[in-house]
């Protein structure tokens, strides 16, 4: 498609770059299919082994920018497929975007040799923020912002005709940006500063169209109120009567996973020992026969 929409450019394909063994025309099922040897390829034949990344980003300006800009757009794009939880909180997730980027940089290593070893003579354009040693650094967009492409951002114009790029949930959060659409297809196009005063919030229902109540069904209500809320009143006064330990465990409940009363499943020391003290982890484990206990038995069996 690209190739037939600009016969002045010339697009190179992943053969190009590395030695795999692929089809002529490479349709998007069978660059899936090759995505993990193109990837495994790529780093036997032009990756470095024992590449410390931790000091590359630190010593190497461009790597520094390139893992910033990949750290960015992990954070905002992986965290609607890791979503935070009891198990991944928000330190964690963090550290798990930052494994990611660092890995991203370690391919990028290698994607750069592969390049410079298949188009040694030409000039190298990247989107990315660079010092412009290896590589000139173009923007997309002319926008005031920083460095981003239009793929990962929305765009919006403001009233003196600026461009300005960010993620499409700010412009929607902001009252003085508005969406436009596409004349042809009504397609979302572009959000624009809007030259009036924001449109006023959706007005509340008024008290004439409530539901209206006859007498009977009030007194109904009210009776229904008092016998609840004698019940509730009862309760609270046992509770009060009981110990803590075990007022607590009233209200915990039972644990799913383990049938015990004196915590919810999200503290099942159980179900997540890494929540336990360390001195309790250390007794957990030592109570814990081993695992293969098991298969030595049923391998001693059939032997």
């Amino acid at each position: 498609m690209g190739a037939a929409k600009f016969p002045h450019v010339e697009f190179s394909r992943l053969r190009q770059l590395v030695d795999i063994d692929l089809p002529e025309q490479l349709d998007e099922v069978t660059y899936v299919a090759n995505a993990t040897n193109f990837r495994r390829a790529l780093l036997s034949q032009f990756g470095k082994d024992g590449l410390d990344v931790h000091e590359l980003i630190e010593e190497n300006e461009d790597t520094r920018l390139t893992y910033c800009g990949h750290s960015r757009f992990l954070f905002n794009d992986l965290r609607y497929i890791f979503p935070k939880s009891e198990l991944r909180g928000s330190n964690q997730y963090k550290r798990d975007v930052k494994i990611i980027a660092r890995e991203m940089i370690r391919r990028g290593f290698a994607f750069a040799g592969a390049i410079k070893n298949s188009f040694p003579d030409h000039l190298r354009l990247s989107i990315h923020q660079s010092t412009g040693e290896h590589k000139i650094s173009l923007s997309l967009l002319p926008t005031k912002t920083s460095f981003t492409t239009p793929w990962m951002c929305a765009v919006a114009y403001g009233a003196d005709g600026a461009l300005t790029s960010a993620p499409k949930g700010d412009f929607e959060a902001d009252p003085k940006y508005q969406l436009e659409y596409r004349d042809d297809d009504g397609r979302p196009s572009h959000f624009a500063e809007r030259t009036g005063p924001p449109p006023p919030p959706p007005a509340l229902p008024s008290s004439t169209a409530l539901t209206q109540v006859t007498a009977n069904e009030a007194n109904k209500a009210k009776a229904v109120n008092r016998g609840v809320g004698g019940q509730q009143q009862q309760q609270q006064q046992q509770q009060q009567q009981q110990p803590e330990g075990k007022k607590a465990a009233a209200a915990a409940g039972p644990c799913p996973h383990c049938g015990k009363s004196t915590h919810p499943e999200s503290r099942c020391f159980d179900k997540y020992p890494h929540l336990a003290p360390k001195w309790l982890q250390r007794r957990m484990a030592a109570e814990e026969p081993p695992e293969n206990d098991e298969n030595e038995a049923v391998g001693a069996g059939a032997a």
